[in-house]
């Protein structure tokens, strides 16, 4: 199987890989609680995709702690390819990104970027500025962004 990582902040996603259903998440690695959420994902139906974080929000929040991953970025990648994702995307994580409230992050990033027709996530999944979106926020904004 190829590996796949595509980087939508500067490589636009193909109309062949929008409308992917996404599994969602930190992703330090692959574990059994990562395949369950790619698993969620795949029975939802269609094409799946896994969305990761690259660096590491713990990373980006906390650089002067000991780095934390359980792989690393490659390695990661094959074992997402390996649980049954067509392809990974890295979403850049920076300042700007951080800064994204809840809404923008459904917004700008699953709606216009990722064009995801669903997703899945863990059930302790946070998102947005400081956190505040929570696994129900994101079914409501999923309702109304369609």
């Amino acid at each position: 199987m190829v590996e796949r990582v595509l980087r939508p902040a500067s490589e636009p996603l193909q109309d062949r890989d929008r409308g992917c259903v996404i599994a969602l998440g930190n992703f330090d690695g692959v574990h059994l609680g990562h395949v369950a959420v790619i698993q969620g994902a795949r029975a939802l139906g269609g094409r799946t995709a896994t969305a990761v974080f690259e660096p590491h929000p713990r990373r980006f929040f906390a650089p002067h702690q000991p780095p934390f991953r359980l792989q690393s970025g490659p390695q990661r990648a094959r074992a997402l390819i390996e649980a049954g994702v067509a392809f990974v995307v890295e979403i850049p994580f920076d300042a700007a990104f951080a800064a994204l409230s809840d809404e923008d992050f459904a917004a700008e990033v699953l709606t216009a970027q990722l064009g995801a027709r669903a997703v899945a996530i863990g059930f302790d999944f946070r998102f947005g500025r400081g956190r505040m979106g929570s696994p129900e926020r994101l079914q409501q904004l999923g309702e109304r962004l369609g």
